[in-house]
C-alpha cells in the first residue's frame, strides 16, 4: 500500500510541475516567489505594489486552476477522459 502511495505521489508531483509551467508568466512567478522562495505576502505585495489582499485572492484563484490542471492530468493517466 505504502508502495501505491509513494507512486500516487509521483505523479501528483509530475502533474503539479507540467501544470505550473503551463501558467502565464505573471502567475508562474507569483507561485514561485510565494511558495518556493517563502517571501511573505505582504512583501511580495509592496513590490509588486498591490494589496496583501489582492494577491491572496490571486493566489487562491491559481491554487484552484492548478488543482484542476492536475485533477484532469491524473485522470487522462488513468484513461478516465
Amino acid at each position: 500500500e505504502a508502495e501505491n502511495e509513494l507512486k500516487l505521489f509521483d505523479r501528483e508531483e509530475e502533474a503539479l510541475e507540467k501544470c505550473i509551467r503551463k501558467l502565464p508568466e505573471k502567475n508562474r512567478s507569483l507561485v514561485k516567489e510565494a511558495y518556493y522562495t517563502g517571501t511573505k505576502i505582504d512583501q511580495i505585495a509592496k513590490k509588486a505594489n498591490r494589496t496583501p489582499m489582492s494577491l491572496y485572492k490571486a493566489l487562491h484563484r491559481i491554487r484552484i486552476a492548478l488543482a484542476d490542471c492536475v485533477r484532469n492530468d491524473l485522470n487522462k493517466q488513468e484513461g478516465f477522459v
